[in-house]
């Protein structure tokens, strides 16, 4: 089993309250490793915070994946990507 290294992980904390007697919700995050955080309204705006930490993320695990990943070819051999 691989783990994951340090720039492969991100953890938030996220905190919910209901504001107001309308139901208004609003809620902080907070991404653990920065110690970076905003608050948020709407779970969009909470969404646009976390994929700037996971943008970088997936590009570099997409470009590990396709350089180290084999799939078998119609012979049932393993061929890597580009080869």
């Amino acid at each position: 089993m691989e783990f994951l290294s340090k720039h492969e992980l991100s953890s938030f904390v996220i905190r919910l309250w209901n504001d107001d007697d309308r139901g208004h919700w609003r809620g902080h995050i907070t991404h653990i490793q920065s110690r970076q955080g905003c608050y948020f309204l709407t779970l969009s705006q909470m969404e646009d915070f976390v994929s700037r930490f996971f943008s970088t993320m997936q590009e570099e695990t997409l470009q590990v994946t396709q350089s180290t990943t084999a799939t078998p070819d119609l012979l049932g051999k393993n061929v890597k990507p580009g080869v």
